[in-house]
């Protein structure tokens, strides 16, 4: 039976000869020097790793969004539910007379249902990074990619879900008579910022998220309690009130989009160009501490 003696023959058995794997396939190796000692090729490899993960961001996104409304009976009423139910509850409130709020040059149900698009908008921002990175975890612990793919894919996904919110916009607000059309320019950088400081934020702590579950479930909570300390369901008030707003970024920023979607002047204009340049501070120094943090994270996460 010479073709069971070939199959048996000891040189069958002898595994494939090794070849080389590529360098990216190595765990990474922290040595004694630090990555920052050599600037030009870390930042290098940052800006080389942006360009490098869009595609892969882009994949991510596409997986997340069908995902997340994949098994939901209402589908994509989830993604205005939030803004809608608070809306409905402070209006009804106030119409009550059981709050009391001062309105501004657009009635209050308009400046509400404005500020909490926006809202919605950067609660989202913040926790982008952090579910990113923890729903990848398994991903960070077996494959070589671009991390900052994750950072995109979450950018994505917020700015896909304000796009629906603002599509709400256009016939509420024709709905509580006022123009969706009427919009300033200053609604644009507003909104980008408002983005940014929420994604700065959320990169800031993705270190800490992806070693303790604790921050993911607990900051929900935190945002909840920053809603009320924001004027997004009220009107900034006088003095003191007006200074404790102002040391929040989120408000100056906020009050900038919202404004601007509204077309009013806005309320704080040098207060948000001041928070704008911080905004892109944060986004630096998130970026660069997820850059260094990240690999550490990894090398201690387990390879299930």
């Amino acid at each position: 039976m010479p073709a069971d003696s070939e199959s048996s023959s000891p040189e069958s058995t002898l595994p494939p000869p090794l070849t080389p794997l590529p360098a990216d396939h190595w765990d990474t190796v922290f040595g004694p020097e630090p990555e920052l000692a050599r600037p030009g090729r870390f930042f290098g490899g940052m800006f080389q790793d942006f360009l490098g993960g869009r595609e892969l961001a882009w994949r991510l996104f596409l997986r997340n969004i069908k995902a997340q409304y994949r098994q939901t009976f209402l589908g994509w009423f989830w993604a205005f539910a939030p803004i809608i139910v608070t809306t409905a509850t402070f209006v009804f409130l106030q119409r009550r007379n059981i709050l009391n709020f001062d309105e501004g040059p657009v009635p209050y149900p308009v400046y509400l249902f404005a500020g909490m698009i926006l809202w919605q908008t950067f609660y989202e921002a913040v926790l982008a990074p952090i579910r990113q990175v923890t729903q990848a975890k398994n991903m960070l612990a077996k494959i070589h990619f671009p991390r900052e793919a994750l950072i995109l894919a979450g950018f994505y996904e917020t700015l896909f879900n304000a796009g629906l919110r603002l599509l709400l916009w256009v016939p509420a607000a024709l709905y509580l008579r006022h123009d969706p059309f009427a919009i300033g320019w200053l609604f644009f950088p507003g909104f980008f910022a408002l983005i940014g400081l929420g994604i700065g934020i959320g990169v800031l702590l993705v270190p800490l998220a992806a070693l303790y579950q604790d921050v993911e479930k607990g900051l929900p909570v935190l945002l909840n309690l920053g809603l009320f300390l924001t004027p997004v369901l009220y009107p900034m008030g006088d003095e003191p009130a007006r200074l404790f707003f102002l040391l929040n970024p989120a408000t100056a920023i906020l009050d900038t989009a919202r404004s601007g979607l509204l077309g009013v002047a806005p309320a704080l204009p040098l207060a948000a160009a001041v928070w704008t340049l911080v905004v892109i501070g944060a986004l630096a120094a998130g970026w660069i501490l997820f850059r260094l943090g990240l690999p550490h994270i990894i090398s201690r996460m387990p390879a299930s």
